[in-house]
């Protein structure tokens, strides 16, 4: 063999290895691309999942969760948990310091624990805690974005060099990678890499702003709140928080849509930005949740004075964009707190300020006041609400909330012609509780729509049993709030547990509070108080006289009988003008062929009064008081010759 020939093969040979060894390099590096690719191809699919629930959790908020709301959050919740699991198990064999294995496999706080409590809690939402766990989670997220993003780019760029070397020959690729390559492509990355550090820093500061306002959102609220506090601490004065809620917000949502509520929420975000000061922290934590957190001595009383004029603006018209809305007027409320935090406690001191302040709101409505500042004894009435919404719960799930029965009575004959259904709730400690002590909290926990239909099963089970005794063939009547008539399924719900207890509509009467009514047609309880009425359930407009618009409810929808409020017959023997009152509202009923009862009779005068003027039904402690189903079946067998409702 020649020395050219030798040097030809040791040449080929050498060649030979370096390709064999490229191809090796570029199955290897090609499949790191590709992995790194699906791990941010599935990153990004997780966040829009979890960005996805964020907008259920936001509309579950704002408006009730119907079934079709709640299988779309689970839907979300079971497409993040599934990404994140797969992301995940790409992430196991990582070593435990690498930024995106904490990011994903930490044991409380990491991406996949939260999918896996987001999707346990999608079974049953509960939208406070979902929404903190989104908050988290998204943060997660949006911190490995740039991670993914940067590990996709250098794998795909040395693949890239790879291939090149394997083709080429390595001596040839070491020339064009000086000429062609590594120039270009560091160029390339270091543009890329500028994006990059824009986008993450937009998608920073977007992850921290509501998209509606331009405020901060909650993630950011809270560290901000801490933030504040700490400095506060540092500055040894106090520090204060105002929330601010519109009132009615869920029936201005579904009755004028997302469009105009967005454009409310905007004009509330504006007259803040007005009102405060450039240092005070400003939020939309969700729905209609407004805060303010001030630092200062003067902090509460300057958050007074900015809620004042706050809720005088909202009260004052604003043209709605769309036109066919017209003026809109925002009625608001506000709670207030304070505290005075320590250098070692600024991130508790903050999560207390705010919820603080949220049982100052609470407390606002409940006293149907505008403005409420938390007292020194606030936070104990804050753990006596704790531990009654945790007894609440209890009672539901042991059953101790129960219906008690008044009897209305026919004023000229006397028989039993129906009994109202009050709700009760049997404390295994404090005893028979009457809704005064529970129903504020219950509504604003929303859990007053399990314990009404709980209480009304069992009224329809007891009203179905005295039927069957041949005791009673009148109509028990329901109490329902607000909140279950806004329901989109109610009607069809209730119609079916009335024909699970072997009773028919007609048997059941359906009591609306008149202040439950808005004059909008669009409104759902309208809506389902005509379809109520449609089915063959009895419409009673409870509380008659003392609602805004009493005598255009009955134009609305058919209405069988109006309960005369109390109020106009404590003392009807004693007052001439509350019985020309009564007696106009019974005139008016019987003109328009509807049912008229007096409620809250107590004195045989009053009874016979009542009578005289044409009264159709007596309710009152003059008659019974509220009863337990037994004692009530026990009424009914004491006067049984004179049962058999008409």
């Amino acid at each position: 063999m020649s020395r050219l020939t030798a040097t030809l093969v040791a040449t080929m040979l050498v060649v030979a290895v370096s390709l064999s060894g490229g191809l090796f390099l570029v199955r290897h590096l090609g499949a790191k691309a590709f992995a790194a690719r699906i791990c941010a191809e599935q990153m990004e699919a997780a966040l829009g999942a979890a960005q996805a629930m964020r907008a259920d959790v936001e509309e579950m908020k704002s408006a009730d969760a119907g079934e079709a709301l709640r299988a779309r959050l689970g839907a979300h919740a079971r497409e993040a948990a599934a990404r994140l699991g797969a992301l995940s198990a790409a992430m196991a064999d990582r070593d435990p310091s690498d930024p995106l294995a904490r990011i994903y496999l930490a044991r409380e706080d990491g991406a996949a624990a939260l999918a896996r409590r987001l999707l346990d809690g999608a079974q049953a939402p509960a939208p406070d805690a979902l929404e903190r766990d989104l908050d988290a989670l998204i943060a997660r997220l949006e911190q490995a974005r740039p991670i993914h993003r940067q590990e996709a780019e250098r794998s795909r760029f040395a693949a890239r060099v790879a291939w090149h070397g394997a083709a080429l020959g390595v001596p040839a690729i070491l020339a064009l990678l000086a000429v062609f390559a590594v120039g270009p492509a560091l160029s390339r990355i270091e543009t890329r890499a500028r994006r990059l550090e824009e986008e993450t820093a937009r998608s920073m500061r977007l992850a921290n702003l509501d998209p509606v306002t331009g405020l901060a959102n909650r993630r950011r609220l809270l560290k901000s709140a801490r933030d504040l506090a700490t400095r506060a601490a540092a500055a040894r004065t106090g520090v204060a928080a105002l929330r601010i809620d519109i009132d009615r917000f869920r029936s201005l949502n579904q009755a004028w849509g997302h469009a105009v509520a967005d454009q409310v929420l905007r004009h509330v975000a504006r007259i803040l930005r007005a009102e405060a000061r450039a240092d005070d922290v400003l939020a939309r934590a969700g729905a209609d949740e407004f805060y303010v957190i001030a630092m200062g001595e003067d902090a509460v009383e300057r958050l007074n004075q900015l809620a004042e004029r706050a809720i005088a603006r909202l009260a004052e018209p604003m043209a709605a964009a769309d036109r066919s809305v017209g003026e809109i007027r925002v009625a608001a409320r506000a709670g207030i707190a304070a505290a005075l935090p320590k250098a070692d406690q600024s991130e508790r001191t903050a999560e207390q300020l705010l919820v603080s302040a949220d049982a100052a709101l609470a407390a606002a409505k409940t006293a149907r006041t505008r403005i409420e500042i938390l007292s020194d004894g606030g936070r104990e009435q804050i753990e006596r609400r704790r531990r009654m919404l945790s007894e609440l719960r209890e009672a539901i799930a042991q059953s101790q909330i129960e219906p008690w029965f008044q009897p209305q009575i026919c004023a000229r004959t006397g028989r039993t012609l129906g009994f109202e259904s009050l709700m009760r709730w049997r404390h295994p400690e404090q005893g028979v509780l009457a809704p005064g002590a529970f129903l504020a909290l219950a509504e604003e926990s929303g859990l007053i729509d399990q314990m009404g239909e709980l209480c009304a099963r069992r009224a329809l089970a007891a009203c179905a049993a005295w039927r069957a005794e041949g005791l009673f063939s009148g109509r028990v009547a329901l109490n329902v709030s607000a909140r279950e008539l806004r329901d989109a399924q109610f009607v069809d719900k209730l119609a079916w547990d009335v024909e699970g207890a072997g009773l028919r509509p007609e048997d059941v009467a359906v009591e609306i509070l008149e202040s439950a009514l808005i004059d909008d047609d669009s409104d759902p309880i309208i809506r389902n108080v005509a379809a109520l009425a449609a089915v063959g359930f009895s419409i009673e407009l409870d509380d008659f006289g003392t609602g805004h618009a009493s005598i255009s409810n009955l134009q609305k929808f058919r209405v069988d009988r109006i309960k005369i409020d109390r109020g106009f017959i404590s003392g009807l023997d004693r007052s001439a003008r509350k019985r020309k009152l009564a007696a106009a509202m019974i005139g008016l009923a019987r003109s328009l062929e509807i049912e008229a009862l007096a409620e809250g009779v107590e004195t045989a005068e009053e009874r016979r009064i009542l009578t005289e003027m044409g009264c159709d039904l007596l309710q009152g402690f003059g008659i019974a008081r509220p009863m337990p189903a037994h004692m009530a079946r026990a009424w009914l067998l004491g006067r049984r010759p004179a049962v058999a409702a008409s």
